[in-house]
């Protein structure tokens, strides 16, 4: 997620700005190293995302969708566990509708909505008829989403 749309995000929440600007403040000049069996690596500066284990990561992401997709809400939605995102429809072309619309919103943002990770999961009678694995099939391709 681009920083700016954190602080667009905190300024709609009508944050005050003196709190919007200590927030920033954490990500100027963010860098990280990465641990390898054989050292550490060189430090590499993000520029991007929120900090990995901060406790303030988790409500920052949550502004951000909640700014993101204001408006653009067609039916229920609801964003659970930080980056989970539960989508109830009568039907599985009105999810997918409103999943899509999602999406749009937030690439409006600026924000990637990464598809190789997304899983959709449909429940209620009958909701697909065809081969699926194990206990807990994705709606999109049949396979296990719990590992």
């Amino acid at each position: 997620m681009p920083r700016e749309i954190i602080r667009w995000a905190l300024w709609r929440q009508k944050v005050p700005e003196r709190l919007i600007n200590m927030v920033m403040a954490l990500y100027v000049n963010a860098s990280s190293k990465v641990k390898k069996s054989s050292g550490t690596s060189e430090e590499v500066g993000i520029s991007v995302g929120v900090h990995q284990d901060s406790p303030l990561s988790p409500l920052l992401f949550v502004l951000v969708m909640e700014e993101a997709t204001r408006g653009e809400r067609r039916g229920f939605w609801e964003l659970l566990c930080a980056d989970d995102l539960v989508i109830t429809a009568d039907t599985k072309e009105e999810a997918c509708d409103q999943f899509n619309s999602w999406k749009r919103a937030m690439e409006r943002r600026g924000l990637k909505v990464n598809m190789e990770k997304t899983k959709v999961m449909l429940t209620g009678q009958q909701p697909n008829k065809r081969q699926e694995e194990g206990n807990y099939p994705c709606g999109c391709c049949g396979k296990n989403v719990v590992s």
